[in-house]
């Protein structure tokens, strides 16, 4: 990647991006909103993302325009940008990516925990109900990772 488009791009996001992480997911997200249209295409081209029209919200504003990215490329745009910026900045990357890693670390330990749920009940170790319950998951877990086990790709 281009190191000056990066660093044009981190410029841009300093003064007018948004570092942080979404509610729920925990997925990190990468905004900017403003005016010149052409800018925010800069930045699609460079990370891609999305591109979306705002409402006015009064009549004499001029149309904005949001750039948004999220999870693994907001992740990857974060970790490109982030030399780049001064310490308010960095803190907010740092803060979602945390966040992001240690919601990626439980997300992976619950789909191990499905994943030996559902060969456990394979193997005959035991019904559904016990074997759900050995390993903390629901029975729907279990039926889901034993079906995702015995199905042809």
């Amino acid at each position: 990647m281009d190191t000056t488009r990066v660093i044009r791009a981190a410029g841009i996001l300093e003064g007018e991006g948004t570092f942080r992480t979404a509610s729920g997911r925990h997925a990190p997200i990468v905004a900017c909103q403003m005016t010149d249209l052409d800018v925010l295409e800069e930045l699609q081209a460079l990370f891609g993302g999305s591109l979306v029209s705002t409402k006015a919200i009064q009549s004499h504003h001029k149309p904005a325009w949001v750039w948004t990215v999220q999870g693994d490329v907001a992740e990857a745009v974060m970790t490109q940008v982030y030399p780049y910026m001064f310490n308010r900045r960095r803190e907010a990357i740092d803060k979602a990516l945390a966040t992001w890693h240690a919601r990626k670390s439980v997300l992976e330990s619950q789909r191990l925990k499905g994943e030996q749920a559902g060969r456990a009940y394979l193997n005959g170790e035991g019904s559904l109900r016990k074997i759900a319950t050995r390993f903390g998951v629901s029975y729907e877990t279990v039926r889901q990772h034993a079906e995702r086990i015995t199905s042809p790709v």
